[in-house]
């Protein structure tokens, strides 16, 4: 029975019919077979190990998806190393990304930073801020300087095989220690919730390997599983969406995950003639988690999609949490997405789940999987029973050591075993339905109010990036709504901040205090593409972040 990450990587050495293949802009395939994975990541570890890498030093990753991501990292995990993944270079906002870059690789300590070329010209203010021991190399020159493949690391279950940094904060990322044990556990309960026979199926994936999903849902599901492995560039996604559903109709992919917003990016941006020759019927596991989950989006997917065999059966919305390894719950595989409408009346005074025929719609993310336990608590820690809305515990195998070198933070995380996931939601007929983060929750006239359902209100009406907080105003003597709204320069105007007002009016009868206008890209997001809407209130605040045009409630 394998015990280790380690143990089940080297154990696919022997596999060469079988591996992950890498799809470009073009359509085109580069395929490595498992075996050779394995073979040229022994090489890697090889010459970490003539660096100076010890066991249990750690070692920064900051690398587009690629081959030399699977090196980076496995041979990082062979040498006896800690990996922790980081987010490559986006444009714009690059003074925010160096500070956040070197701020995670001093917080762990890191040891050694491996890169690329291209990301090697450009990490310099990263790594002269890190200052890391050994300095920054490339996967490749580490191949070619490499003595050989030696003999792996082998070590045991409750040692750290990775840090995850926490992808769900809205303000600094935390260093996630996983051991080994947290892993296979966590991966194999993912594994068992598909129905046999597993070697039918395959995936596609064009989540980030930096993010707990596409590293640990994606590669490492696939990789225990010996499956074939598809991944495409986040960034060709971004620019091509339709790459995605080309990829799963070539390839004849069976499981894929994304967040909502990925399913709103395809619905915004492929046209009716990128369709041709698309066929999603072998797609049977869309497991769509991330971020909040938006039925009207995942409704209007379907219906759009099933022109080109795409099923709503597929849909499995899915919770899950660093903390947690990933995974907490799941629902039953092609049953596709189960909502339930609630009296928001009732949830906002008194906590209570009525449903209501014209309430919101709340997604189901099913129930715990194998070895995972789950509570729902109030304020007072008491344990609430179904129906009741409450903060989300969460106990298990899965349930991360502590957060790398922060007694404190996982003092106030962890309770005699119980994760405090800083969630809030509520349980129905034994299914979790997530509901929102517990600190991003709006109080507005004594009431609480879901920032999410703000932000969507503009999504759906403008079809425009939104983030939605709370400030409090001292003239008036209470916290007032804000949102920034991201549009192109020429959209910067009055008229659209009016609309925004009148969208979130009607949708959600809140009166905003305040609109702004931002350039598209300036929403500060975490590396699952969140907006840090805490972040983004300070920056405002502090004037890093100029609107294009603000608008304030009483101003003419």
């Amino acid at each position: 029975m394998v015990t280790t990450l380690t143990q089940a990587f080297l154990e696919t050495g022997g596999i060469d019919t079988r591996g992950v293949g890498f799809y470009d802009r073009k359509g085109e395939i580069t395929a490595y077979s498992y075996a050779r994975i394995v073979a040229e990541s022994l090489r890697v570890a090889g010459a970490l190990r003539a660096l100076g890498v010890r066991p249990g030093d750690r070692i920064g990753i900051v690398l587009p998806t690629s081959i030399d991501f699977l090196l980076a990292f496995f041979g990082t995990m062979l040498a006896g190393g800690i990996p922790f993944a980081l987010p490559t270079i986006r444009l714009g906002r690059l003074a925010d990304y160096h500070e956040r870059t070197a701020r995670m690789m001093r917080v762990v300590g890191g040891t050694l930073v491996l890169t690329d070329d291209r990301h090697d010209r450009l990490l310099g203010p990263s790594i002269s801020a890190a200052a890391p021991l050994l300095g920054h190399h490339s996967v490749l020159s580490l191949l070619s300087a490499s003595p050989g493949p030696i003999a792996p690391a082998c070590p045991p279950p409750e040692t750290p095989a990775m840090i995850q940094f926490s992808s769900g904060t809205t303000v600094d990322p935390k260093p996630v220690v996983l051991t080994h044990r947290n892993l296979v556990a966590n991966v194999q309960a993912i594994i068992d919730a598909f129905p046999e026979p597993h070697a039918e199926l395959s995936t596609v994936s064009w989540l980030p390997l930096y993010h707990d999903m596409g590293l640990i849902g994606a590669l490492f599901a696939t990789l225990l599983a010996r499956l074939q492995l598809t991944l495409l560039k986040t960034e060709d996604f971004i620019l091509r969406p339709i790459l995605w559903l080309r990829a799963l109709s070539e390839q004849g992919g069976r499981i894929s995950p994304a967040p909502t917003s990925a399913l709103e990016i395809c619905l915004r941006r492929i046209g009716e003639d990128d369709l041709a020759g698309i066929d999603l019927r072998h797609w049977r596991f869309a497991l769509i988690g991330s971020e909040r989950v938006h039925a009207p989006t995942l409704a209007r997917f379907a219906k759009r999609f099933s022109g080109v065999g795409f099923r709503q059966e597929a849909f499995m919305p899915v919770y899950g949490l660093a903390e947690a390894t990933l995974a907490v719950t799941f629902p039953p595989p092609e049953r596709g997405m189960k909502t339930l409408r609630i009296d928001p009346e009732a949830l906002a005074q008194r906590g209570e789940v009525i449903p209501h025929p014209e309430g919101r719609e709340i997604v189901a993310t099913g129930m715990p999987i194998a070895d995972n336990e789950i509570e729902i608590r109030g304020e007072d820690g008491a344990v609430l029973g179904e129906d009741r809305l409450g903060r989300i515990f969460v106990r298990g195998t899965s349930v991360m050591r502590e957060y790398f070198g922060n007694d404190t933070a996982t003092a106030e995380a962890i309770h005699e075993g119980w994760l405090d996931t800083g969630d809030l939601g509520f349980l129905h007929e034994g299914e979790l339905y997530p509901y929102d983060r517990a600190k991003d929750i709006l109080i507005l006239f004594g009431r609480n109010h879901d920032p999410s359902a703000i932000e969507a209100a503009i999504r759906e009406d403008l079809a425009l990036e939104a983030a939605a907080f709370a400030r409090f105003d001292e003239a008036l003597g209470r916290e007032i709504l804000e949102i920034a709204v991201e549009a192109a320069p020429k959209g910067c105007t009055p008229s659209l901040a009016e609309g925004v007002r009148e969208a979130v009016i009607r949708k959600t009868g809140l009166q905003p205090g305040a609109i702004h206008l931002l350039a598209l890209g300036m929403l500060p997001r975490t590396s699952s593409g969140k907006v840090r809407r805490s972040t983004l209130k300070r920056e405002l605040e502090r004037g890093a972040i100029t609107p294009r045009y603000s608008w304030r409630k009483g101003e003419t």
